[in-house]
């Protein structure tokens, strides 16, 4: 992981290692991650895209 900001796939990877429990759960707090409700399908995709796109932004606002 670069010392700047971790790439989309490394985020992606911290969260499916907690999930999986290979990792501590502060670790989504060191990296400003949050797990809430279990969404699935086209909604998941959209809203992991959004949030994503608005990392890379750099907005603090929560997508919509």
């Amino acid at each position: 992981m670069s010392a700047d900001r971790p790439t989309k796939e490394q985020l992606l990877q911290i969260v499916a290692d907690v999930l999986a429990g290979r990792r501590p759960e502060s670790d989504l707090a060191k990296y400003g991650l949050t797990l809430g409700e279990t969404i699935e399908g086209d909604v998941a995709r959209q809203q992991l895209l959004d949030e994503l796109e608005a990392l890379d932004s750099g907005d603090d606002a929560a997508p919509a």
